[in-house]
């Protein structure tokens, strides 16, 4: 393992692709190491890092925060460059999977150029998860059970007021569809009347 992989290189480094891939492999164990604990790590994906980050941030209401839309370009950024490093700039690593030791000659030789910033990444990251910590350490998650002490702030869950809504909608509709029905029977009624009548 060549010291270009330890700390992920800078933009416009250009590495073989064999030492690239190993600097983004190493990148992203990094990144979600941070994340999960060693027995969920190798389950874990980017995309998966991602959902979880977006479904928190809506737990906690703080998903217009301008540092998860940053971490989410960058994840994206990162996980484009790493599908390109895969399969090749130009996609020939794709056509080499079937043959070991041309892939294996090719990734030796062939020359990739970084684009992403690794460490700005980690930066984002550890940035987002200091804000999720932090309404997190200011939420009492079962407040709304029983709570001791008044919280800083309450999460939000469905709960019997959204169920009573729910149940007063559907009534409403219900009510209205009785009333239309009717309508339209005592239009059919008049009409027979008035046609009986007439004749």
């Amino acid at each position: 393992m060549t010291d270009a992989i330890l700390q992920f290189p800078k933009p416009g480094t250009k590495l073989t692709y064999c030492d690239a891939t190993a600097a983004y492999d190493n990148l992203e164990d990094r990144l979600l190491g941070r994340a999960y604990g060693p027995a969920l790590r190798p389950a874990a994906e980017m995309h998966d890092l991602l959902w979880e980050l977006e479904a928190l941030s809506d737990k906690f209401g703080i998903a217009d925060d301008g540092r998860l839309a940053s971490l989410r370009r960058r994840v994206h950024e990162f996980t484009v460059e790493r599908t390109t490093l895969a399969n090749g700039a130009h996609g020939e690593r794709f056509f080499l999977r079937n043959d070991a030791s041309r892939l294996a000659q090719h990734d030796d030789s062939g020359i990739f150029e970084v684009g992403v910033d690794g460490e700005k990444l980690l930066a984002d990251f550890d940035a987002f998860i200091a804000v999720l910590q932090k309404e997190a350490d200011g939420t009492d998650e079962y407040a709304d059970t029983y709570s001791p002490s008044r919280p800083i702030k309450v999460i939000r869950r469905p709960g019997r007021s959204d169920l009573a809504s729910k149940w007063l909608a559907v009534g409403f509709v219900f009510l209205m569809t009785c009333l239309g029905i009717s309508m339209v029977a005592h239009l059919v009624m008049q009409a027979s009347l008035y046609s009986s009548l007439m004749a």
